[in-house]
């Protein structure tokens, strides 16, 4: 778990994009803000554990995905669903 004062996190919000890796899929990440508990909970699937409590999560970095360097589709923008969202929540 990482704070919104993490260097990755702060550079990331400043600079408004990030690249992120999964195995071989590459998302381009665009229009990072940070978000409540409450807001990121309402756009996770229905199910989602929270974090425990010991880690005082208090609030998430949201992301749009542009695209998958895989060849796959842009996401449906609309969506709210995890996986094939066009929102992460990191």
């Amino acid at each position: 778990m990482y704070g919104s004062e993490a260097d990755w996190v702060k550079n990331t919000l400043a600079a408004g994009t990030a690249r992120l890796r999964i195995g071989d899929d590459q998302f381009d990440l665009v229009s990072p803000r940070l978000v409540t508990k409450e807001v990121a909970w309402q756009q996770l699937p229905a199910g989602t554990k929270p974090p425990p409590k010991l880690f005082r999560v208090t609030e998430f970095l949201q992301v749009d995905t542009t695209e998958r360097a895989c060849g796959l589709p842009t996401p449906n923008p609309t969506a709210t669903r995890f996986p094939g969202s066009s929102h992460a929540m990191v």
